[in-house]
């Protein structure tokens, strides 16, 4: 497919995502962590957005199969198999970000404000 992929809204649909998550775990202190954690990963969707078609095509992909297995979870009520495919996409993406950029998000962010 040669259309671009719309990031601004991919980004929005990960949001409401951990936010829907949130809400379903009915934990307070999940949900107040998840609606405190949209400003942190800026940096990670900057340099997202950054990518090659091709690369952001196969992030959205990774992340989609990512969120199916976590939202398949939570419809079954396996909660410790939820736990576990969140706990598992959040390590994910850090590896995933390591590996693509070499270093983390905030020190991305402090060279941008350093230079």
């Amino acid at each position: 497919n040669s259309e671009a992929i719309d990031m601004l809204a991919i980004r929005r649909a990960d949001i409401l995502f951990h936010q829907a998550v949130a809400e379903a775990s009915r934990n307070q202190l999940l949900i107040d962590l998840i609606s405190s954690f949209a400003p942190t990963v800026v940096p990670y969707w900057r340099a997202w957005f950054a990518l090659p078609e091709p690369a952001r095509r196969q992030l959205v992909a990774d992340t989609l199969d990512e969120h199916r297995l976590i939202a398949s979870a939570i419809n079954a009520s396996a909660q410790e198999v939820a736990e576990a495919a969140m706990r598992r996409h959040f390590q994910t993406n850090h590896d995933r970000y390591l590996r693509l950029f070499g270093r983390l998000p905030k020190e991305l962010h402090q060279q941008d404000h350093e230079g």
